[in-house]
């Protein structure tokens, strides 16, 4: 792990009030949490959901405010989220070994039991302090504007700053759309087959990729991102909503 730069946590502040002046515009504001027992509630009240991940269940992993937050973007007019995420850090001698002990899928008791999941050959060998987002969802009012990515890459952006993260990685079932999602979407630069047999995530035999990039890529992408972006969104004040998870500082 390395230290964040000045110039580089700069960066993230930047990049930030951007994200927030785009919420603004949307009468949207950004709410974090500390307690994924509430991103879990707040994600299966909303419209359209799927399974909450095992990644990201309290039930299933050690979470707590020194390894985990979430955020929520609040609709001003009604109060409620319509759009939330999850994410967790791991610190790691091999994000491999997480996966074929198990531990990557569930964590919050020792494992007694481990089978067969498929591993493949070749899988790069990442280590050190791991974020993964996961829990994403959008209400169907509020989908097709992009609002799961801009929060994927506001959890990215807060997470290299609080939790100083070397690599930011994800699971997801492999197919074409997924993959699009991973790298358009969620701006994770590199995605590879990583099991092929039955998965400790749904217990049925799927194919799922492991996506992930480096700090310096993440940093790389948000750079270019704002040079697209438009001056007076950079200046605009981040307005933050019932910040429960103080130690995260957005502005």
């Amino acid at each position: 792990m390395t230290y964040l730069t000045k110039n580089e946590n700069d960066l993230i502040q930047r990049y930030l009030k951007s994200a927030t002046a785009d919420l603004n515009e949307m009468e949207l504001d950004l709410e974090i949490g500390e307690d994924l027992q509430d991103c879990k509630a707040a994600y299966n009240d909303i419209p359209g959901n799927i399974i909450y991940p095992k990644t990201h269940d309290p039930d299933h992993c050690y979470l707590t405010p020194s390894n985990a937050f979430w955020c929520s973007f609040i609709e001003r007019r009604t109060g409620d989220p319509i759009v939330v995420g999850a994410h967790r850090i791991i610190e790691t001698r091999s994000l491999v070994g997480e996966i074929y002990t198990h531990r990557a899928f569930g964590d919050r008791l020792p494992v007694v039991d481990t089978y067969d999941i498929g591993l493949q050959e070749g899988l790069p060998q990442l280590s050190g302090r791991m974020g993964s987002t996961g829990g994403i969802v959008t209400h169907e009012m509020w989908q097709k504007r992009g609002l799961g990515s801009l929060i994927a890459r506001v959890m990215q952006a807060l997470s290299i700053r609080h939790f100083e993260i070397d690599y930011q990685y994800s699971f997801t079932v492999d197919n074409p759309n997924r993959r699009r999602l991973v790298r358009n979407g969620y701006g994770i630069e590199h995605s590879v087959l990583a099991t092929v047999g039955t998965t400790p995530i749904n217990g049925k035999s799927i194919g799922v990729m492991l996506n992930y990039s480096s700090r310096q890529e993440l940093l790389a992408r948000m750079k270019k991102e704002l040079g697209v972006c438009k001056l007076r969104r950079l200046q605009a004040p981040a307005r933050i909503r019932d910040n429960r998870h103080p130690a995260i500082q957005v502005a």
